[in-house]
């Protein structure tokens, strides 16, 4: 993916050469595989061959990860603004 400097970034400052030395603010985006391309991803791997490896395994670790995330995330200082969603915050 290639996204325009503009929709992440904003605030920016830049050094003669261009360069930014400085954003007042960052958009992020993380793209998480879903329960089944992650479990495809590990069914063959050395990692997951005694373990018992399952698409309920896979999707109980995609929501240890949101939970640890989120977590984490209310954490952040409060001047920063970070808005969590799901796959159902778009259906």
């Amino acid at each position: 993916m290639h996204w325009s400097e503009d929709l992440i970034v904003g605030g920016v400052r830049r050094n003669q050469s261009g360069h930014i030395v400085r954003a007042e603010a960052l958009q992020s985006v993380l793209l998480l595989l879903g329960e089944q391309q992650l479990y495809e991803k590990y069914a063959q791997d050395i990692k997951t061959a005694n373990i018992d490896w399952t698409v309920e395994k896979a999707k109980a670790i995609l929501q240890a990860w949101h939970r640890k995330f989120t977590q984490v995330g209310i954490q952040v200082p409060k001047f920063t603004t970070i808005l969590f969603f799901n796959e159902e915050a778009f259906v």
